[in-house]
């Protein structure tokens, strides 16, 4: 028995011998065809789902390829800011103390890109866990404060903790300084700042750069693989909007040209109602 669905040959059913001697009219053949048209029907949709598990898989490993590409290339910038400092200060044993520094942490950091890389591989997604905002946003101000010492770094004292994953939300706070470094340039102002708002934190860095119009924000700034930057891939604040609502935030942008910008991440802390009904992971975490 063919089995056709639309106009392919998905297969071809064999069927044992009669059990009894009985002739084959129209009505068998009728039942034949039906049979044959649903096993059919039943294969295609088989095809079609998995083909659809395939592409979802694989649009789920570009996407995270693509965004460890983004980060491995805000690691090589800061090695090449590093660089240029080295020009100025490379006599200098401080300098040298923490340029070995930020190399360790580069590897670290590129260490921990290809294992996430690989988990997304296959397929086991980091869980979140509950880390201690003011130690993250502190490690991550030292090691930009060794490539820009003029950067301006603000955290109230008070213990704020979070549900989210360490290196993605490290890999936020990173891609916001380096963009806001790259826009002022190494003569500019950047600050980093955490502070307590109701029940989030909230972690902002601003700049003195030259500002982006409102038209700019709302039609270009978020969407993927559009940048005007010569050595971009337009991936930066999506990639940061994203990961930042994964973890149950938001990301607001305060920008006007001439007057600078400052990216605001929020995010609820451990202790905020808002994260009861995300899922059982995060409630169990609080």
């Amino acid at each position: 028995m063919p089995l056709v669905h639309g106009n392919s040959l998905r297969a071809f059913l064999v069927l044992a011998s009669r059990r009894t001697n009985r002739p084959i009219d129209w009505e068998t053949i009728d039942l034949h065809k039906a049979v044959a048209r649903q096993a059919a029907s039943y294969l295609a949709e088989e095809e079609a789902a998995n083909a659809l598990s395939d592409a979802r898989r694989l649009d789920s490993f570009n996407r995270r390829f693509a965004f460890v590409v983004h980060d491995i290339k805000n690691l090589v910038s800061q090695m090449s800011l590093m660089l240029q400092n080295a020009e100025r200060y490379g006599d200098d044993p401080e300098f040298q103390k923490d340029m070995l520094a930020t190399v360790g942490n580069t590897v670290i950091r590129m260490t921990s890109l290809l294992e996430q890389f690989k988990s997304e591989t296959n397929e086991e997604t980091p869980e979140p866990r509950l880390i201690q905002l003011n130690q993250l946003v502190s490690r991550v101000g030292e090691n930009w404060r060794k490539q820009m010492p003029n950067l301006d770094v603000d955290l109230e004292a008070e213990d704020m903790r979070v549900v989210a994953d360490h290196g993605s939300l490290a890999s936020v706070f990173d891609h916001l300084l380096q963009n806001a470094i790259e826009a002022c340039g190494a003569d500019g102002h950047v600050a980093l700042r955490l502070r307590r708002h109701e029940d989030d934190a909230v972690v902002e860095v601003e700049d003195d750069g030259p500002g982006m119009d409102a038209a700019f924000i709302r039609d270009h700034l978020f969407r993927p693989l559009r940048t005007e930057k010569a050595d971009g891939y337009g991936l930066g604040a999506y990639q940061t909007r994203e990961l930042v609502r994964e973890f149950g935030g938001r990301l607001d942008v305060e920008s006007a040209p001439g007057k600078g910008t400052k990216m605001r991440v929020v995010i609820p802390l451990a202790t905020s109602p808002r994260l009861m009904p995300m899922n059982g992971t995060r409630g169990a975490s609080n």
